[in-house]
């Protein structure tokens, strides 16, 4: 798996922070690069996400979440997401990613 250049990557992020795209991201424990709860945020301190970023772990989930009560979960947490930052289901509101 080849990971894009850091600094090209937060280029990318600012720029969807200044549009005010508001990101909810899951990472796994089938993610092994991935370790801990705010390792995203930490990765990128020099991004502002404020309150436009959210970052879940599930450290128990395989990378394609086949366990059920993680699969529940992500449902849930997406369902409350959507609820938070005021998206209608179903809107196609391209503001959030």
């Amino acid at each position: 798996r080849i990971f894009p250049p850091r600094d090209e990557v937060a280029i990318g992020l600012r720029k969807l922070v200044d549009r005010g795209v508001k990101l909810f991201l899951v990472f796994t424990g089938g993610e092994p690069e991935y370790i801990y709860a705010n390792q995203y945020r930490d990765s990128f301190r020099d991004v502002k996400f404020g309150d436009l970023l959210r970052v879940d772990h599930y450290p128990q989930a395989n990378h394609i979440i086949t366990q059920l009560e993680c699969q529940n979960r992500l449902v849930d947490d997406i369902a409350d997401w959507v609820e938070a930052v005021g998206l209608p289901s179903g809107s196609g509101n391209r503001q959030a990613a």
